[in-house]
């Protein structure tokens, strides 16, 4: 299809009093190549997976991303999303 599954080890997290019912527990930054051009996202979640559009030929550099959790004193990670090259590569 035209899109990718990008899953990892979920991260338990305690809840706190002022934990925010919006905040994703995990935020990915992903910078993938669409017509040509890198396209720099944010995405968040609360499960250990997420899909993102597929990558596309034809950028300079290659795509790449990062899984960092988020919980209430702030941020942990990155880790670097093993991020396979195109399939025409």
């Amino acid at each position: 299809g035209n899109a990718v599954t990008i899953t990892w080890e979920s991260v338990p997290i305690s809840a706190g009093k002022y934990e925010d019912a919006n905040m994703q527990q995990y935020l990915i930054e992903v910078w993938r190549c669409e017509a040509g051009q890198i396209i720099f996202e944010t995405l968040g979640t609360n499960y250990p997976a997420i899909k993102v559009e597929k990558d596309e030929p034809g950028c300079d550099i290659p795509s790449h991303g990062r899984v960092y959790v988020q919980e209430k004193h702030g941020y942990g990670g990155p880790v670097e999303i093993p991020w396979p090259p195109h399939e025409g590569q």
